[in-house]
């Protein structure tokens, strides 16, 4: 026997016990249980080998995941991550957490804050970071994203670059039923 696909109880069995019908469907019964089973143990070994996987196959293990927030232009450890942490954020989709999980594996350090913290209305919410990639080049990106995990009833009012010392800070402000407008401060 080289693995539990091909494993077969009956033959397991004492010769006295394979006489008997009940042993002999026992067996029977192990055998589909094992074999079920086996298909279940080789998903593990994928998820073992998620560190060592190319990018390509991350692609496809993200799409039989059904990852909605997974970005194929990511970077491998980006991808990576987003693959460990899916089946929790999966069931935390929607909360703060979940959507704080993804940004951080997509751009790094960032937080949200809620509207009861800097008087805004209701359900709004604010994300301050330190990567100014999220205002500039990848903003697209990072909104189509957020939109994958946040809760939908929940409204992004700004993106706030949070840094010390010299900076360029790019500002837009997002609605959804328009444009996004970018201004340029220079500090």
């Amino acid at each position: 026997m080289s693995s539990t696909d091909s494993m077969n109880f009956l033959e397991l069995l004492p010769a006295f016990m394979r006489i008997d019908e009940t042993n002999t469907a026992l067996s029977g019964a192990v055998d589909e249980i094992t074999e079920r089973l086996s298909s279940r143990i080789r998903l593990l070994t994928t998820w073992d080998q998620i560190d060592h996987m190319s990018v390509a196959e991350l692609d496809l293990l993200a799409e039989e995941l059904h990852i909605s927030w997974y970005d194929k232009d990511a970077g491998a450890d980006a991808k990576r991550t987003i693959i460990k942490e899916s089946d929790i954020v999966h069931a935390k989709l929607g909360t703060n957490w979940a959507a704080m999980q993804v940004i951080r594996a997509y751009f790094g350090e960032s937080r949200i804050v809620d509207w009861f913290d800097y008087n805004g209305k209701p359900h709004h919410f604010r994300i301050e970071t330190v990567n100014q990639e999220i205002l500039q080049e990848k903003a697209a990106r990072f909104l189509k994203i957020l939109d994958a995990v946040k809760r939908k009833s929940a409204v992004l009012d700004a993106v706030e670059l949070v840094r010390d010392g010299d900076c360029c800070i790019n500002v837009f402000l997002v609605n959804y039923e328009t444009e996004i407008i970018t201004t340029e401060i220079r500090i």
